[in-house]
């Protein structure tokens, strides 16, 4: 308490040091949040995500769901000079469900929502039918050796 009356003291007598004081002793409590360090990364995420995403599926929003996971969206981010970390990212982006705890911590969000992982893009070996006959050819050999 001490310090903080002898702070406004001092900004109130010089109210040129005010500004340089403000910056150096913070009123609140905790880290600042990333938004106050760089106010256009909601932007920069939305731009990123409308390269390479699609529209709601029901055309019933604006939000657009991006093609990239969490972890290349930060990457890119990474190389537009923004080092965040991956739940700050998460949370800057729609939830999944609003209503739950964790959908509650999504406060500063952009109209973006991740895709949910699916494995019908992976794409088969083109060797997979070959070793697949190779296993059961060697499978019918051993039991008729046996």
């Amino acid at each position: 308490m001490k310090q903080k009356n002898k702070l406004r003291a001092i900004t109130e007598s010089y109210p040129d040091v005010h500004h340089v004081l403000q910056k150096t002793f913070r009123q609140d409590v905790g880290r600042p949040p990333v938004d106050d360090a760089s106010p256009d990364l909601l932007a920069t995420i939305e731009e990123i995500a409308a390269i390479g995403g699609a529209g709601d599926d029901r055309r019933k929003t604006e939000s657009i769901r991006t093609c990239l996971t969490l972890d290349d969206l930060r990457e890119t981010l990474k190389t537009k000079a923004y080092y965040i970390k991956r739940t700050t990212l998460y949370y800057r982006l729609l939830p999944r469900r609003a209503l739950s705890v964790d959908g509650k911590k999504h406060v500063r969000t952009v109209n973006v929502r991740l895709q949910k992982p699916q494995n019908y893009l992976h794409k088969k070996h083109e060797d997979g039918y070959f070793a697949a006959i190779a296993i059961r050819f060697a499978k019918d050999f051993s039991f008729i050796v046996w």
